[in-house]
């Protein structure tokens, strides 16, 4: 069974990677393997989820139930419901601890209610509770280091007249110590906080306004990264100390500038992606670190997330001087209706916007760490063209709705929610979840300056009624790669969890092999092959120039062809092979003619050269041996390999 699942797989990796472009170090696709379908529309059934390498269980967060469901994972492609873990409040995150001999499930529940203390908790992975600590409000994620730690971001959302500070709560598993990360440290700076674009909302205290929404830890574990999405920022942690280090502005993408363009409206019959002149604020939801080149390097998903102070740019009141073409600009069709922020750009203080600021950039970024938060890479408006060809005018659609394409132009776009990496081999590979678009972008991001995209999936079927399972995986909202030595499978294997179709699917993750290019001219060899530009005369999709010239092959009278692709060398005349030339091989020419004897090396026998055997080719024979007329052409008197030969000569023994 397992063999044939593995042979059906290659043949479906084969299959997709043929589609994917050629790029340097070799494309990566994914191939669907196995779909959970909870039947729950927009319920947000399946959100966060965690995998097992032990059992090959996959633990999905049901925000419509509050509970964690327990999935079974098989070889053949299947994914089943075996059981669910009970919690006592709504669980917003899970991950697994493995305490190197049983892995545990640990997961992030609020509290009474979003402003109480929140809790984890530990179960075995057969549902059985294990260990109860209580942490911050509103802990929205968590995440378990190698070294048995949890972090947790605790948002401290405000709800009402309630608004509790936000944190990051480091727990021990081993001990059961908890530590609590505050923010404290940074009160008193928020007018500096705020020059340094670091967004403490007015009248508030840095300590009680920054919301952790994500964390990320180094390779290492001694560093994390805590998101504070509406803040705009990241917040340093020395984990060994538990305390807050620095803070870091994730500043801002330019819009106005070639290759940052957007489509910024839903009334502009769309899509059109031009520069305008605004700038996109990052505010990141997911984010993951990693080192390159003795570098650490904090990947982000740019979501974009406003706090009730976004308004229509065409309600701002824009600064003369600096958008002297506000009445043009503000029109629903421009930029009228993409939503902007009204407490930051009034750069002079005088009450009115120099400069428009929205949420999200539409895009990834990459950040180096240990060189203070440098921006090094950013996706720009590449996630825009793809998706324009591979979806056309569903491009910043909703994923509640297969009619909307261009509806969510005026509200972050294609809104990058859900991010991982990944080592592949060699490289190291991103993968971007775009909850509205309902899609991944993957790309290469072994060097973190150079990035560069590799390829774009969706599984999303625009025409198919959207409530139906044939509309495929709706709203990512989380995503965990497993390598192939952690499944049973075998496979590399990416996990989803799509809140609106409540879906959680598996994918296979399908490695291209890396194109070759042997000869220089910036050409696939496979390409250069069918195009009829070089030649593969022993079909190994090597081009036989670069086997010559590499001495793999001889090429012994400069004819361009492996002399290993015309047989044996051979002299001509020497019909018998003998190395003499006699009536023997007169009458040798003559059997082979008229007694149709089999002859090993036929090209010999062409004593004219004329490409035909026949009794010429005998009275040339002869006259040559008796009559001292012409003797044969090449290759004669030495063996060699001409091209034109007739047939082949498998092997001629005078030769050596």
């Amino acid at each position: 069974m397992k063999i044939q699942l593995y042979a059906n797989l290659l043949l479906a990796v084969t299959m997709v990677s043929l589609q994917t472009p050629i790029i340097a170090g070799g494309g990566i696709s994914l191939v669907p393997f196995a779909t959970y379908q909870t039947g729950l529309f927009e319920s947000s059934a399946s959100e966060i989820v965690a995998h097992d390498h032990r059992s090959d269980l996959i633990f999905a967060t049901n925000a419509s139930t509050g509970n964690l469901d327990v999935l079974q994972l098989s070889v053949t492609g299947s994914l089943t419901l075996t059981s669910v873990i009970s919690i006592p409040n709504p669980v917003t995150h899970v991950r697994i601890w493995d305490d190197g001999t049983s892995s545990h499930v640990v997961s992030s529940s609020l509290g009474a209610n979003t402003t109480s203390p929140g809790s984890i908790r530990v179960h075995s992975t057969n549902g059985v509770l294990e260990a109860t600590y209580a942490v911050g409000a509103f802990p929205d994620m968590l995440y378990v280091t190698s070294n048995h730690l949890v972090l947790t971001a605790n948002e401290g959302q405000p709800a009402g007249a309630s608004n509790p500070p936000g944190s990051v709560s480091i727990i021990n598993l081993l001990t059961g110590i908890v530590q609590t990360v505050s923010f404290t440290v940074f009160d008193g700076q928020e007018a500096a906080l705020r020059d340094q674009g670091i967004r403490i909302f007015p009248g508030i205290s840095a300590s009680t306004d920054l919301e952790p929404e994500y964390i990320a830890v180094a390779p290492g574990n001694t560093t994390a990264y805590a998101i504070c999405q509406e803040q705009n920022c990241v917040v340093t942690i020395d984990i060994p100390t538990a305390t807050a280090t620095a803070i870091h502005s994730l500043g801002f993408k330019d819009h106005s500038l070639p290759g940052n363009g957007l489509d910024p409206s839903d009334s502009d019959g769309g899509p059109n992606i031009n520069t305008w002149p605004i700038r996109g604020l990052p505010m990141p939801d997911s984010s993951v670190a990693f080192d390159a080149d003795g570098q650490t390097y904090l990947l982000t998903a740019n979501e974009g997330g406003a706090r009730n102070e976004d308004a229509r740019t065409r309600t701002l009141n824009l600064d003369p001087t600096a958008y002297p073409n506000a009445g043009f600009l503000q029109a629903n069709s421009r930029i009228g209706r993409i939503q902007a922020s009204t407490i930051d750009g009034d750069t002079d203080g005088d009450g009115d916007i120099d400069q428009i600021y929205t949420y999200g950039t539409r895009s990834f970024s990459i950040f180096n760490m240990t060189n203070n938060t440098q921006l090094v890479f950013d996706s720009g408006d590449q996630f825009a063209t793809a998706i324009i060809q591979t979806s056309g005018n569903q491009l910043n659609c909703n994923h509640t709705s297969n009619n909307s394409g261009d509806g969510r132009s005026d509200n972050k776009g294609c809104e990058p929610e859900a991010a991982t990496v990944a080592q592949i081999g060699d490289r190291t590979i991103a993968f971007i979840g775009l909850e509205r678009q309902s899609g991944i972008m993957i790309y290469d991001v072994t060097d973190p300056p150079n990035s560069f995209f590799l390829s774009y999936f969706t599984n999303r079927n625009f025409n198919a009624n959207i409530e139906s399972p044939a509309a495929g995986d709706l709203g990512v909202e989380s995503i965990v790669y497993v390598r192939p030595e952690d499944n049973a499978t075998g496979l590399p294997l990416l996990v989803t969890g799509n809140e609106i179709s409540g879906t959680t699917s598996v994918y296979i993750v399908s490695v291209q092999p890396a194109p070759q290019d042997c000869n220089g001219n910036n050409i696939d060899d496979v390409d250069d092959i069918s195009s009829g530009s070089s030649s593969d005369c022993n079909g190994n999709s090597i081009p036989d120039e670069c086997e010559i010239a590499d001495g793999i092959e001889l090429d012994i009278n400069n004819d361009s062809v492996p002399d290993s692709c015309q047989g044996s060398p051979y002299i001509r005349g020497d019909a018998n092979r003998d190395g003499q030339f006699d009536i023997s091989d007169a009458i040798q020419i003559l059997v082979y003619l008229f007694q149709t004897a089999e002859n090993t090396c036929t090209p010999a026998l062409d004593f004219n050269g004329d490409q035909r055997i026949d009794i010429a080719d005998s009275l040339a024979s002869l006259n040559f041996t008796f009559v001292g007329t012409s003797p044969p052409p090449a290759p004669y008197p030495n063996c060699d390999w001409p091209m034109g030969s007739v047939g082949s000569c498998e092997q001629q023994l005078s030769c050596p």
